[in-house]
């Protein structure tokens, strides 16, 4: 096509140079896209939209295709957004609380310290699979300056609303974070060279204990075993300790420290992000049937037992987040209203919505 050359040269020339002049294409959702690539953080984060984004456009038709980018821009844009208003914000508030009159650079380090934690903590999920919108158990911020320390401590709800955690764990410079496995070493020269008669014995008790026991002993100066009615001490240079990730942790750096993830989905947890997810759907729906904020309607769920069961706990969020009147669990098939078949994880099922007064698009 006539011209598509050119065009296409600027496409991918704004994502080297922000303020290359695109033209016709600029604030377009292409233009967008090769802005959100170019910049996403960790690096292959780009890279796995990318091939989200392929698959979509490859299996679907144009309109589909196009929407998706749209959405994906817009969520991805309205996050920084919403991150970056809210801790100005915060910021402002807590000099005003404190009396601590903050220079814009000051509140810029602040800033972009707690960008990067919940950036961290964004990259574990997609790591782990998770979708924004489902919470996870717990999070833990390991930090190894003081001053990232302060500003987590500071704005600590930030972190856990952008985050989506139900417990937030902040680690100080030189700690170690509890969540992690911690294993225990024994030097046995060390422990045979003072107490030669006991060594295996003072082993042999080491390991049957706590290894987090111990090195709080440790860390307070001094240790003891009983051996034989004797109270013998520990000294640092018979043990050693070594860290590891549990598979159900994600491990994410930052500038300044690094963030643990813990994806283990207990029961609470799939519960609220089923609720969740379910809430977007019908808000979707709602969009589709073009209605307004305050229009009322019903909502029926067919799912199986344990999703039922599940969602019932959440029954009056799901109806007070998309304006539902009366929802409801059923068992039939559902043919009339708006009819939308999901599939979230293991679970499959099928959602009906219509206005109170029936009418509902085909």
């Amino acid at each position: 096509m006539e011209g598509v050359q050119d065009l296409v040269r600027r496409l991918l020339f704004v994502s080297e140079v922000p303020e290359a002049d695109l033209g016709p294409l600029a604030g377009s959702p292409l233009s967008d896209t090769m802005r959100l690539v170019a910049e996403a953080a960790p690096e292959d984060e780009g890279a796995d939209f990318i091939q989200e984004a392929r698959s979509v456009i490859e299996s679907k038709d144009f309109a589909e295709a196009s929407e998706f980018v749209r959405k994906a821009v817009a969520s991805y844009k309205t996050g920084r957004e919403e991150l970056h208003t809210q801790l100005r914000e915060a910021v402002m508030t807590h000099g005003q609380m404190t009396g601590v009159q903050l220079t814009d650079d000051q509140m810029k380090v602040y800033i972009d310290i707690v960008r990067s934690v919940v950036e961290a903590v964004f990259a574990a999920r997609e790591a782990a699979g998770m979708d924004r919108v489902w919470p996870v158990k717990r999070v833990a911020v390991k930090v190894d300056n003081p001053d990232a320390l302060d500003a987590v401590q500071s704005f600590r709800k930030i972190i856990v609303n952008q985050a989506g955690a139900k417990e937030l764990d902040l680690v100080p410079p030189g700690q170690t974070w509890r969540g992690l496995k911690l294993h225990l070493n024994l030097d046995s020269e060390a422990i045979s060279k003072a107490y030669r008669t006991w060594s295996r014995k003072i082993e042999i008790l080491l390991r049957s204990q706590d290894a987090w026991k111990i090195k709080q002993g440790l860390d307070k100066g001094e240790y003891h075993v009983g051996v034989e009615g004797q109270k013998v001490r520990i000294d640092p240079s018979m043990v050693w300790f070594t860290e590891s990730v549990p598979d159900h942790v994600i491990e994410e750096p930052f500038d300044g420290g690094r963030v643990y993830v813990d994806t283990e989905m207990t029961e609470e947890i799939m519960a609220e992000g089923y609720a969740r997810e379910l809430v977007n759907i019908i808000r979707d729906v709602r969009g589709e049937l073009k209605l307004k904020g305050d229009a009322w309607i019903e909502t029926r769920i067919r799912a199986s037992e344990n999703l039922n069961r599940l969602l019932k706990k959440w029954k009056d969020f799901i109806s007070h987040e998309t304006n539902t009147q009366a929802l409801r669990f059923v068992r039939e098939n559902l043919t009339d209203g708006y009819v939308v078949e999901c599939s979230l994880g293991t679970e499959n099922f099928t959602i009906s919505v219509k206005t109170t007064d029936g009418i509902a698009a085909a």
